[in-house]
C-alpha cells in the first residue's frame, strides 16, 4: 500500500504523464483487465497479484506505468516503426523524474536491483516486434531466431512466450542488463541490422 500511495504520488507531482486515462484497477472487472492486457498496458504478471496495484497510462496508449508487478514500477512506452532511441529518450525523462522523489534501489557495481536477476542492471528491456509470416511460412524462422539468439537477442511470442508465436508474431528483445550502460545505442543499432538479416 505504502509503494503504491509513494509512486502515484510522484507520478502526480512530476507530472510524468501529460494526458492521463481515467483507471482504477481494483474496481475493474476481468473482462476490462483482459482488454488491458491485450493492448499491452499491463502485464499477465500484473493481474496476478492486483490488490494493491495500479495503472497509471497515457490517454494515446503510448505510455502505461504498473505499479507493484514484478517490481515496484514498469514503465513501459510504444510507438509504430522501429524508434527505439525515441522511445529510451521518454522513457529516460519518465526515469529521471521520477528517481527525484523516490529512492530506486541501487547498487554501484550492479545498477538497479530488481525482482528478476534477469532485469539486474540497467533493468531496461528493448523489444521489437513484427510480423514475418514469409519467414515463418518458407521455414527460414529456426536459423533466424538462432541468428539473433547469436547476437544476444531472444525471441518470443506476441504475449512473451518463447514458443508461441500465434500470427506470426515476434517480439525481439535484448537478453542481458547488466553491465551495460543505460545509453544503448549500439545495441540499438545491433536490433535494427539483426532485423536486416
Amino acid at each position: 500500500q505504502n509503494v503504491c500511495r509513494l509512486c502515484l504520488e510522484a507520478l502526480n507531482r512530476t507530472e510524468t504523464i501529460a494526458d492521463p486515462m481515467d483507471l482504477d484497477f481494483r474496481t475493474m472487472d476481468s473482462l476490462e483487465k483482459q482488454l488491458l492486457l491485450e493492448r499491452r498496458l499491463i502485464s499477465k504478471e500484473f493481474l496476478k497479484d492486483s490488490v494493491e496495484s495500479a495503472l497509471v497510462a497515457e490517454k494515446d496508449e503510448s505510455v502505461s506505468i504498473m505499479i507493484n508487478e514484478e517490481d515496484h514500477l514498469r514503465i513501459q512506452a510504444f510507438s509504430p516503426g522501429l524508434h527505439l532511441p525515441e522511445l529510451w529518450d521518454k522513457i529516460n525523462r519518465i526515469d529521471d523524474s521520477l528517481s527525484a522523489e523516490l529512492d530506486f534501489a541501487f547498487d554501484k557495481k550492479f545498477g538497479y536491483l530488481t525482482a528478476s536477476p534477469s532485469n539486474l542492471g540497467t533493468g531496461m528491456c528493448a523489444s521489437v516486434m513484427l510480423h514475418l509470416p514469409g519467414m515463418t511460412l518458407s521455414g527460414k524462422m529456426n536459423s533466424v531466431i538462432q541468428g539473433i539468439s547469436k547476437l544476444g537477442m531472444s525471441v518470443r511470442g506476441f504475449y512473451g512466450k518463447s514458443n508461441l508465436f500465434t500470427g506470426n508474431l515476434y517480439q525481439i528483445s535484448n537478453q542481458v542488463t547488466l553491465g551495460l550502460s543505460e545509453k544503448l545505442d549500439n545495441y540499438f543499432a545491433s536490433i535494427q541490422e539483426g532485423v536486416n538479416i
